[in-house]
């Protein structure tokens, strides 16, 4: 496109040329004009030249006010342009009339003023999202729009005046509709411009801005609105329909109402917040990333959304006036009306394990409230107690008849085996068991198909075709309007019964006043006895009494009301009110908990319809099953399995109920499997026969049996882990194998031709799956089962299934074998595959257009390879033959790697890492023979060894020379961005400051760079080869991307220290200085800065290099302070942090003078430290002022140390010196809050020198330290005044904010200082006695709110650093803070996180170095102290309890030592044993387990040590006295656990008791025998397990870093603290 300036000079050219032409042909003047006004070349030339006036006009104004434009706003302009072009077009032809030039340079002129407007808005919409903006920015912005508008103002000004003296419809009247509506969104704009502005002052807490804003913005729309339909009509009355303005009334029409909407929603939304958004629990916040994604801070209380992430309540609140997406996920944020209150009481019902118990009515006939208890107790019990003489005509089940008579078959086979005869019967002892032996059962309710319930996989898991889940939701969707048509109707009745008179209201036993009727329903039972039901059309929905409900309900001596049931189910589902909701609720969760209610499961399920109804009984169901199975009858536990047996045959032998019930059936499923657990093999041996033979009797029920055996599969070899004992599952899967013969013969007879029905097809295929993984290999190669798998591969339908049951074969590695037939299979698939996918297809395109099962199936293909490979690339290799389809399957793999899909990529690249790993260690050892010597188990090598394996092993990496060269191309063009990098692109094509880490990202660079490494050890020369190819591609411009340079650099980055140091060098100059030349030749600033982050990032990667080249050091780091001047968002910060990056590693070179220079670089560098720091902000300073520490730091001189340190610190000094010479002056200029920042900048300036220095910092310090105290003493008198005035809310406001900064900082300087100074008595003598007063005693007095944790931790740092010698001052810190800090931190577990953790690091560091001072506390104190102690280890919070811990283990041990130790262990002992077993059995301190484990250890050695000789137990209370302590111990732990885990037997607890005692001195066995206790008392899941093995995955992982250190390279050069090289 023809730029402006050239445009304008050609217009100008021909300008001139048309008037001197005029004035030249006609001579006069008057002729002249008149030529040119008539002419029309040269009036079109004279309009050109007019409008390209405009234009420069235009430009001028965009300089002065915006500057140079941003890639967004250039995109908005051209968008918009055209399309306003095109409006107006139309718009000039209804006004054609009053067409003239005149009107042509209005119509030029408004669109030009438009464009402004847009940009004005597109510039305050990055000022918003922009951490950090210049004041000029902000002044510039102003300007513009106050510009704007006053364009806008006189432009409306001169239109309206038209229209007044002409009093008729013209184009003026379009002109003033057109600046009306700029006027009206300039304005929006600034007051939404005032709003971030004073958001920014209030420091983001100004919680009402989104409010606001919404209002603002509502207000704007409906003053469009009303404009545009206002001018609508003017020019429908005037001129006929005008249609340029439909489109922009239609848009303004339809923000108004989606405004209006989203009002209506979040008044729904936030009302009842509490109820829709549970709070998150402490686990979820220590577990996950504890900040506020919305606000950027940390969070202490968070509201939990139905995706799971977390945000501040109010962050929330605010969030919801504009979005109703998780900010996350964007994920829906609104949870179902139905399901408000699951959270709140049935899931917390769930986590706690308590029975609710029944509230007992108020009697109805007369009788005394004593009575009617007593009465309803005791029906309760009569009726458990008789339920096993009178089972056989119970109104619950069936009569026995039904299951003697009629035993349950599949397809007319038993399937009950030995216990057909046994009658169904419920004894007494049964209905006893209260609720706290299985408290882990919880009725979750059942919700509409796809929501989040635990068993959403296994109702999923045999629902593999799309019409089935359209069947199942279709059948849902018809019981919901049923439930919703039965509602209406009961709403309707209601009303029309409100009419009736009082008086024929019947009396209050009749529930009050509502009529009860019998339903259609009709079971009755051998007595004879019938039921009588509620009619459902008597009970209206949202108006039938709850508490009556309850009542009925509750009563589980008589039949259950089912309709009753359904229609409280159906309240909790509805619509009604959270009062209603609550109340079903509460009543469901009851019934729930009563240990009777299963009774009544089976005339529920025969007499429900209602689906949610049917699952909320099969709840309790699963309950009883799973926690009281074993104390069933034997003929109770038979009944229940035939009955469940019975109604899966009967719904699944008929094609429509099958499909119509498929998530009852599911259910059934479970239930039958969860059965099964306890009852196969030894109770139900013919379980699997009956299964197969039933199976071939009916398609459907063939298809069902096939989900029931997946789910067996899945609960034994996937789910059982911590559900089952072990004994328990080693005899399920040996009956699984050795009964595998009839299930394999099962599904080769459907897959064999013998069903043409796809469900039947796919249902076996995907059990198949399930079962490949363990059964014995026979059943694979050694029958036509692989044979037939491989011919379902390219049936389309099958396809994706097939490959996952192959690629679990291609999984198994059992040794040589069957490696002929994995050879056959790999074969016969390769040449299946190239059919189905040529080898040529760029699968990343294909992926990326392709459908949900095109994308799966190249995620299975990419399992497939990377199972096969890794356990069978070996047997490919070994045969000549094979070794093109052995590369072929290499390069479709490769390919796969391209697919842009994290989780595609994250399995291709686990293969690649593995492979790349054995062929370095394969060419790592070829180097070292001891180490060949050592795989094969030798002591050393024999002569010739190395020679016989070295030609394999040379002609192995020749095989794969190739593949691995393509693997180092695609690990160069796909690497991941390293944690150092903090410039990126976003989503629109910015280039901007990352705002956020992304902790997947960073996992994914540690990966790739490990296989980099591999593959540079491999062959380096391949490797610098194709980066300096890829490099040359981007100076010559034909690769060049902002994506491909930083891959490419991010690569060249992550290999250093791989290379041999003169390669390195040699890489390195090449690579350097073909950045910095593309650096100069390239143009943009965005560009620019990407390259400069790009450099920044390879420097500060290669410090050996650098430290061995000084002239390339001082180059680099000189550029590094060129891109400190660059204004760029993230330019500086990076520019900074890769300066510090660089001086740690190379500071040496720094302070001693190079050859051909005059000065050491730091006297240079601080000669010029104005000018370098002059664009920096403040942060950038401090990190720049920690890097020259560093260097001063390397100085060896004393005297050149102190006289660079002075000069480093003489602007901060000096500033210092001017703020504290006015102060003396007058103490208010100290309250300026100008003067309160500087003052906090002077502060974090000496930190970060401070931090950098350690002792040799004690010069600065001595010259500021008692002003610094004065100032601290001053604020902190001014923080405590304005709390006391203000309350709670003053410590909140920016004023009082900025005040506490400057208190933290300067204890944070002095702590920074004190510990990095050496051991120094002075230094403590001299610094330590004036701080007691203004720091210790200012804490004392200070009000809650406006005390610092940061004192504690300088105390607690002190101690730790001059220990015994504290011991005289402990005292007087006890007295100051002990008292104070625990009311504060007591009251609950959530207010001033901060002052728990370093209040008991105090304690902990009293506890362990001044420990006499502890002895000489009162009883009273003391008991005070381990009260603290055991309130810390129970904290949730995971770094407070550890703390706990470690200080209580402090404490037993120096107390142990102590002759006090009979007294505090009589007193403590039983107490702590208790707590800390309390803690170990609670899932919220897993993390804690080492500690846990470590303190009992401790209890129990010195119990049995004998050094405890005076008796633990009360001797005035205990009837009889035990022989010692230890066996006091031991009946008090058995009688402690026996309590608190009675699903566990007296043996079982005594057992694991009498463990802990023989283990006692073995701590690996102690914890090892912890462990399994705690899974056999299934206090924790498999899950949940990984805590209780932290300390072994710890020290797998230091012997991971260690083998890594030994490969160069593979360690990142900045986590290796190595020695200084400098000569």
């Amino acid at each position: 496109m023809m730029r402006l300036q050239t445009y304008g000079g050609l217009s100008l050219v021909a300008t001139l040329v048309v008037i001197y032409h005029a004035f030249y042909s006609r001579g006069q003047f008057y002729p002249a004009m008149v030529h040119l006004s008539t002419s029309k070349i040269s009036l079109v030339i004279l309009l050109n030249m007019g409008l390209v006036f405009m234009c420069m006009l235009w430009q001028i104004t965009k300089w002065v006010f915006l500057g140079s434009l941003r890639e967004a706003e250039v995109e908005r302009l051209n968008e918009q342009s055209w399309r306003e072009i095109m409006e107006i077009l139309f718009a000039i032809t209804i006004f054609r009339q009053d067409f003239s030039l005149t009107v042509l340079a209005t119509v030029t002129t408004l669109l030009l003023i438009k464009s402004l407007h847009w940009l004005a808005q597109k510039r305050v919409e990055y000022i918003e999202t922009t951490p950090s903006v210049r004041m000029v920015a902000h002044i510039r912005i102003v300007s513009f729009m106050g510009f704007l508008l006053l364009l806008d103002s006189l432009f409306l000004y001169s239109s309206v005046k038209i229209l007044i003296q002409t009093r008729q419809a013209s184009v003026s009247f379009f002109f003033s509709f057109e600046y009306m509506i700029l006027a009206t969104t300039i304005v929006s704009t600034f007051v939404k411009y005032v709003f971030f502005v004073r958001d920014m002052l209030m420091e983001g807490q100004w919680e009402r801005k989104a409010v606001y804003t919404f209002y603002l913005e509502l207000v704007r729309d409906l003053l469009h609105l009303s404009m545009y339909l206002c001018f609508f009509l003017v020019i429908f009355m005037n001129y006929g329909v005008p249609l340029h303005l439909i489109r922009d009334l239609y848009e303004t029409f339809r923000n108004f109402r989606v405004r209006i909407a989203d009002y209506i929603r979040y008044r729904q939304f936030t009302s009842n917040m509490d109820d829709r958004f549970p709070d998150a629990t402490p686990e979820e916040l220590n577990t996950s990333d504890a900040t506020c994604i919305i606000c950027r801070e940390e969070m202490t209380t968070a509201k939990r959304l139905r995706c799971g992430h977390l945000f501040h309540v109010q962050c929330l609140r605010s969030w919801l006036e504009r979005q109703h997406t998780c900010p996350t996920c964007r994920a829906p944020v609104a949870p179902p009306e139905n399901g408000t209150s699951t959270t709140g009481s049935w899931a917390d019902a769930h986590q706690q394990g308590t029975a609710t118990p029944s509230t007992p009515s108020q009697s109805s006939n007369g009788d005394g409230e004593g009575n009617d208890i007593v009465r309803q107790h005791q029906a309760r019990l009569q009726a458990a107690a008789a339920a096993a003489s009178i089972y056989g005509r119970s109104f619950v089940y069936p009569s026995v008849n039904t299951f003697m008579g009629a035993p349950s078959n599949f397809g007319g086979q038993s399937l009950t085996g030995q216990s057909q005869q046994h009658p169904f019967v419920i004894p007494d002892g049964a209905a006893n068991l209260g609720n706290t032996q299985f408290p882990h059962c919880s009725f979750v309710p059942f919700l509409a198909p796809g929501s989040d319930v635990n068993d959403r996989e296994k109702f999923g898991s045999t629902l593999n075709m799309p019409d089935f889940q359209l069947e199942t939701q279709k059948q849902f969707l018809q019981n919901q309007i049923e439930i919703l048509q039965n509602q209406l109707h009961l709403l309707q009745m209601s009303k029309a019964e409100k009419g009736v008179d009082t008086t024929s209201v019947p009396s209050s036993s009749d529930f009050k006043g509502k009529a009860v009727a019998s339903s259609p329903s009709s079971v009755s039972d051998c007595t004879g006895h019938t039921p009588q039901p509620v009619d459902r059309t008597t009970l209206p929905f949202c108006s039938f009494d709850l508490s009556m409900a309850a009542e009925k309900l509750r009563d589980l001596s008589q039949p259950i009301d089912v309709g009753l049931l359904d229609a409280t189910v159906a309240a909790f589902y509805g619509t009604g009110s959270k009062e209603e909701r609550t109340a079903a609720d509460h009543i469901l969760q009851e019934m729930q908990n009563n240990p009777d209610m299963w009774l009544q499961v089976v005339h529920v399920l025969s007499n429900t319809q209602n689906l949610n109804t049917k699952f909320f009984a099969l709840q309790v169901l699963e309950g009883v099953i799973k926690y009281r199975w074993n104390a069933l009858p034997v003929d109770q536990r038979d009944g229940m399995k035939n009955y469940i047996s019975e109604v899966i045959v009967k719904l699944s032998s008929d094609e429509n109920s099958f499909r119509r019930e498929r998530l009852y059936v599911n259910k059934l499923n479970i239930i039958l499997v969860q059965i099964l657990k306890h009852e196969w093999p030894s109770r139900w041996l013919s379980f699997i026969p009956d299964l197969v033979a039933a199976a071939k009797t009916s398609e459907t029920i063939c298809e069902n049996c096939m989900a029931i055996l997946k789910l067996l599969s899945e609960e034994v070899f996937d789910f059982s882990r911590g559900e089952m004992t072990q004994q328990k599952i080693k005899e399920l899967k040996q009956s699984l194998n050795s009964e595998f013969q009839l299930i394999h013969e099962l599904c080769l007879y459907v897959l064999s031709a013998a069903s043409q029905r796809t469900e039947l097809i796919r249902a076996t295929l995907a059990t198949l799956h399930a079962f490949l993984s363990w059964i014995p290999l026979g059943y694979i190669f050694e029958s036509p089962l692989l044979e037939t798998l491989l011919n379902f591969f390219p049936v389309p339908s099958y396809r994706n299934l097939t490959l996952q049951c192959l690629t679990e074969v291609a999984a198994l590695n059992f040794g040589d074998f069957y490696n002929v037939q994995y050879v056959k299979m790999y074969t016969i698939f390769m040449v299946q595959l190239q059919a189905i996918l040529p080898p040529n297809t760029n699968l990343s395109e294909a992926y990326a257009n392709g459908s949900s099962d095109e994308q799966a199936f190249i995620q299975n293909l990419a399992l497939f390879f990377t199972s096969f490979f890794k356990s069978h690339i070996r047997v490919l290799e070994s045969s000549p033959d094979n070794i093109s389809a052995l590369l072929l399957g290499l390069e479709y793999l490769i390919n796969i790697s391209y697919v842009d899909d994290t989780e595609v990529f994250k399995v291709c690249l686990d293969y690649w890492n593995s492979l790349v790993l054995e062929l370095f260690e394969a060419h790592h050892n070829l180097d070292n023979p001891s180490a060949i010597a050592n795989m094969m188990g030798l002591q050393m090598p024999f002569p010739g060894m190395v020679d016989g394996l070295g030609p394999q092993l040379l002609q192995r990496r020749q095989l794969y020379a190739g593949p691995m060269s393509k693997l180092r191309l695609l690990m160069i063009c796909r690497m991941a961005k390293p944690e150092e990098v903090l410039i990126v692109e976003d989503e629109n094509g910015n280039i901007v400051r990352e705002t956020m880490k992304d902790n997947d990202v960073l996992v994914q660079y540690k990966s790739m760079r490990e296989a980099l490494i591999y593959l540079s050890h491999l062959d380096h020369e391949d490797t610098e080869k194709q980066m300096l190819k890829k490099l040359s591609k981007q100076l010559t411009g034909e690769d060049w991307t902002w994506n491909n340079l930083n891959t490419l650099c991010w690569a060249i980055g992550s290999i250093s220290g791989s290379m041999m140091e003169e390669q390195e060098n040699r890489f390195l100059v090449m690579v350097i200085r073909d950045l910095l030349n593309l650096c100069e030749i390239t143009k943009g600033k965005d560009n620019k800065a990407v390259i400069a982050s790009n450099i920044m990032y390879v420097v500060g990667q290669y410090p050996r290099f650098l430290r061995a080249h000084w002239k390339f050091l001082k180059t680099v780091v000189n550029k590094l302070f060129e891109f400190m001047h660059e204004t760029h968002p993230g330019v500086q910060d990076m520019a900074c942090d890769t300066f510090l990056k660089i001086v740690q590693k190379c500071k040496r070179k720094f302070v001693i003078t190079q050859v051909g220079e005059n000065e050491p670089f730091v006297s240079e560098l601080l000669t010029s430290l104005p000018t370098t720091i002059a664009d920096l902000e403040p942060h950038q300073i401090h990190s720049f002022y920690e890097s020259v520490g560093q260097m001063i730091q390397a100085e060896s001189d004393p005297q050149k140390r102190d006289e660079y340190l002075q000069r480093l610190m003489e602007l901060p000094n000096q500033k210092w010196a001017e703020i504290i010479g006015q102060a003396r002056q007058s103490v208010d200029f100290l309250k300026d809050q100008d003067v309160i920042k500087t003052v906090l900048n002077i502060l974090q300036t000496n930190t970060s020198v401070a931090t950098s220095l350690g002792t040799y910092f004690l010069p600065q310090i001595s010259l500021i330290f008692l002003d610094m105290l004065n100032v601290y003493r001053m604020y902190s008198e001014l923080i405590s005044t304005n709390i006391a005035e203000g309350g709670p809310y003053a410590s909140r406001t920016s004023y009082v904010k900025l005040l506490r900064s400057v208190k933290r900082e300067t204890l944070k300087l002095i702590e920074t200082f004190l510990d990095k100074a050496e051991d120094q008595p002075q230094i403590g003598k001299q610094f330590v006695p004036p701080m007691m007063d203004p720091v210790l005693g200012d804490y004392a007095r200070n009000l809650p709110d406006a005390r610092e944790s940061e004192v504690l931790s300088l105390f607690a740092t002190i101690i730790n650093k001059y220990k015994a010698t504290m011991i005289e001052d402990v005292p007087r810190i006890f007295e100051a803070v002990f008292q104070c800090t625990l009311q504060m931190i007591t009251k609950n577990f959530e207010d001033y996180p901060e002052h728990r953790l370093k209040f008991f690091s105090l304690l902990r560091a009293i506890a362990t170095h001044c420990f006499p001072a502890l002895i000489r506390l009162s009883s009273e104190q003391l008991k005070l102290v381990m009260d603290s102690i055991i309130w810390a280890f129970r904290h949730t919070e995971r770094n407070i309890s550890e703390t706990g811990l470690n200080l209580l283990l402090e404490m037993l041990k120096n107390f142990q030592a102590s002759e006090f130790c009979n007294q505090f262990y009589r007193t403590y002992f039983v107490t702590i044993e208790q707590e800390i077993f309390a803690v170990l059995t609670d899932t919220f301190h897993k993390p804690g387990f080492k500690l846990h484990v470590s303190v009992l250890q401790h209890l129990f050695c010195l119990v049995e040590s004998g050094s405890l000789t005076e008796p633990l137990w009360d001797v005035a209370t205990v009837p009889y006295p035990y022989p010692n302590n230890a066996m006091f111990v031991r009946e008090y732990t058995i009688k402690l656990l026996g309590t608190s885990f009675p699903n566990m037997t007296t043996a079982e607890v005594t057992q694991f008791v009498t463990g802990l005692f023989e283990s006692r001195n073995d701590l690996s066995t102690f914890k090892n025998h912890i462990r399994d206790f705690l899974v056999q008392s299934k206090e924790f899941s498999a899950q949940d397990n990984k805590d209780l093995y932290a300390e072994e995955a710890a020290a797998q992982r230091e012997r991971e870093r260690q083998r890594m250190l030994t490969i160069p390279g593979l360690i990142a050069p900045n986590e290796i603290q190595d020695e200084m090289l400098d000569s």
